[in-house]
């Protein structure tokens, strides 16, 4: 509940928490989600897409903490240059080429 109420609070969640995909969609797909919190996920959950795709839609997206696979995807890519552009300089080098490293 907390969580739902406040997404920032899964930060402080028991680290066996963490680990749990329902509570990350959950706070991830929130229409409070504003501030990240991939650094918290566990690193099973920094390899999942899903989650990576919501977090490239939160305004204050940290996407650099997804696993080097996510980093290299193209529907990743894509959701980041719909909403957070300047979060393609943590992809891959082939992303960054494809899409216009500056």
């Amino acid at each position: 509940l907390a969580c739902r109420v406040c997404p920032w609070n899964f930060t402080e969640v028991d680290p066996s928490f963490q680990d749990d995909k329902e509570l990350a969609y959950l706070v991830m797909s929130s229409e409070k989600y504003d501030r990240s919190i991939s650094y918290n996920l566990s690193d099973r959950l920094k390899k999942d897409k899903e989650l990576a795709l919501l977090e490239a839609r939160c305004k204050g997206c940290w996407i650099e903490y997804f696993s080097e696979e996510l980093l290299d995807d193209d529907d990743i890519a894509a959701a980041l240059m719909d909403n957070n552009e300047c979060q393609i300089y943590f992809m891959s080098d082939r992303i960054r080429q494809t899409y216009g490293d500056e």
